[in-house]
């Protein structure tokens, strides 16, 4: 309860921003600007990267309880849980490894030191208004990990004076309370939420028949003040709890969790060309076992300047200096790390929006201490053949720094260098009248510096390849007041070293989205289907398919009801060979807002 007080009270101290006006901002539809794929606000149709987007209704009409369960519906994202709600989480995106995926929560990375891995497990849904996923290699802009791309997660926000509670309770003793005020005043805006999500979850192991249960506490507050000169804003997201587990012998453990991210960031428009930000960002991660004295600790401080120039009407500028500090200290098996590097970088991108064409130039300059440096870039060009036509290539050198643990833990290798990605895509995209959107891409991403064990010394080197080729599909129309969404993926995912596919990566996969508002009712349903994997010890894991319902009763602008069916066919899979899934759950609450 302490640790809660002090975060509420620094809530209301941090200072942050939002994102300059810029010359692509000139548009009526805020909803239809994507700030993840070029750091600067843009129209969706003049980004030339694969985008996924998704709103604050499909977050609400999902039913999912954490961000794994939301993002498994997603094309192109493979999940892979140890069990149920809390459970260690891996995501693929387009085939690439879990740390090949930069996780940002409101633009501040959230991957960790020690693997490279983000906690998304503990990220509540009741936090997110809006999610913007890239498929494509964003190194030049944001650093190590966006080998495979970025997921980057907008929190609420709400503008006005509101007050919001949602009560949600369901299967496994679920019990899941949500509360947010926001107050806007002049030039002030400010808001707090809070949320309870506990549950005794089910056995995690196939062996065991004792529940793993988790529970979550998690707060996120925001403040900004603006006025003719500038805009500053700090925002403030935190999620502590524990989460039960078996260990190897099937005896019930667990460990305690703290995640921590802040921003202080401020803008100062120079003129109506011009404008330049300042951001500070920290994020923390803790893992306490409770049954024995091994943790993991790291925290990551950056500060960031960038420049925003139109230095023409068809051309904008981004120009950024970064620096950073990680600490990072751990005891895992008497094994003790106790470790801090600091690294500068220097980015530059360059848009170019000029009648049919569409052009996104992007290059990073690395400083790493104890690493080798590597230099990053991305070009992207894309060519609009009429309204509804639009061919798009891509290519791009992405990186990833060895982790905490690829360096000082088992096996660890100071001298192991970057692992190195270098992708490129085509695609076109087709948007008739009456039809909302159709693209397909093809995308190559060859992974070379792998880092793998050597068993002849259990050492770490950098002595893998990989490549992976796909196809992605994205579809959607309106039928008969319908909104129909089709994504499909089919892709090799291979290992050229040993000849073998890469783990927990299926060759295809296909997911299906139905929603309808029948007046006061809005219903929803999403499936999703994967293929066979190959998971460790080369076992196979079988086919699924798996789906969830969720209808929501507005019963008034205050109060609505919600009911959600998860794996509705009670479908049994394994997403980790020895660990059980979910069987079908069913959760219920409502949403009130009293009127002030």
């Amino acid at each position: 309860m302490i640790k809660l007080i002090k975060r509420t009270i620094l809530s209301a101290l941090f200072i942050s921003i939002h994102t300059a006006p810029s010359f692509s901002e000139n548009i009526d539809d805020l909803e239809n600007l994507v700030v993840t794929a070029t750091k600067t606000s843009v129209a969706k149709d003049n980004i030339t990267a694969p985008i996924t987007i998704l709103s604050s209704e499909d977050i609400a009409l999902s039913g999912a309880n954490n961000l794994a369960e939301l993002l498994r519906f997603v094309g192109g994202i493979d999940i892979s849980m140890n069990g149920g709600p809390g459970q260690l989480t891996s995501l693929f995106l387009q085939g690439s490894n879990s740390n090949h995926v930069l996780v940002l929560l409101d633009g501040v990375a959230i991957n960790d030191s020690a693997t490279g891995v983000a906690a998304i497990q503990n990220i509540n849904p009741d936090f997110i208004d809006k999610i913007e996923i890239v498929k494509a290699p964003r190194t030049s802009l944001y650093g190590s990990h966006a080998i495979g791309g970025v997921i980057n997660i907008f929190t609420k926000k709400n503008n006005g004076n509101n007050l919001e509670t949602t009560l949600t309770t369901g299967s496994d003793n679920m019990k899941n309370i949500n509360l947010m005020a926001s107050r806007n005043k002049e030039n002030m805006t400010s808001g707090l939420q809070w949320s309870h999500y506990q549950t005794d979850g089910f056995p995690t192991k196939v062996n065991s028949t004792i529940d793993n249960g988790y529970d979550n506490n998690s707060l996120h507050g925001y403040f900004q003040i603006k006025d003719t000169h500038k805009i500053i804003k700090t925002s403030i997201w935190s999620s502590s709890g524990t989460t039960e587990y078996m260990d190897f012998f099937l005896s019930p453990i667990s460990q305690d969790f703290d995640n921590l991210v802040s921003a202080i960031n401020v803008i100062n428009p120079i003129n109506n060309l011009w404008s330049s930000s300042l951001n500070l960002n920290s994020s923390k991660d803790k893992i306490d076992q409770n049954y024995s004295a091994d943790f993991n600790h790291s925290k990551k401080l950056s500060l960031e300047w960038q420049n925003t120039v139109q230095w023409n009407p068809s051309n904008e500028l981004i120009i950024g200096y970064i620096h950073e500090k990680e600490d990072f200290n751990a005891s895992n098996y008497e094994l003790v790390v106790d470790t801090e590097v600091s690294s500068d970088a220097v980015y530059l991108e360059n848009l170019t929006l000029l009648d049919k064409h569409q052009l996104l130039m992007a290059v990073r300059l690395n400083n790493k201490e104890k690493i080798q440096d590597q230099t990053t870039w991305n070009l992207e060009y894309g060519y609009k053949v009429n309204t509804s036509i639009k061919f798009i290539a891509n290519l791009g050198k992405a990186i990833r720094d060895p982790s905490n643990f690829d360096l000082y833990g088992f096996g660890g290798n100071q001298t192991l260098i970057p692992e190195v990605s270098n992708n490129k895509s085509i695609g076109i995209q087709y948007s008739p009248e009456g039809l909302s959107r159709i693209e397909l891409r093809f995308y190559e991403n060859k992974i070379n510096e792998l880092i793998a064990f050597n068993y002849s010394d259990f050492k770490l080197y950098n002595i893998e390849e990989a490549l992976i080729q796909g196809f992605d599909l994205q579809f959607s129309t309106l039928i008969m007041k319908w909104e129909f969404n089709v994504n499909a993926t089919l892709q090799e995912a291979d290992n050229l070293t040993n000849q073998s596919r890469l783990l927990r990566r299926p060759k295809s996969s296909i997911g299906i989205g139905l929603r309808r508002n029948f007046g006061k009712l809005d219903l929803n349903l999403n499936m999703a289907k994967n293929s066979s994997r190959i998971d460790f010890g080369n076992v196979k894991l079988h086919p699924y398919l798996i789906g969830n319902i969720v209808m929501r009763y507005r019963m008034n602008d205050r109060l609505s009801f919600k009911a959600a069916l998860n794996n509705f066919a009670d479908e049994e899979y394994t997403l980790a060979n020895g660990y059980k899934t979910e069987t079908r759950k069913i959760f219920v609450g409502f949403n009130y807002r009293p009127s002030l």
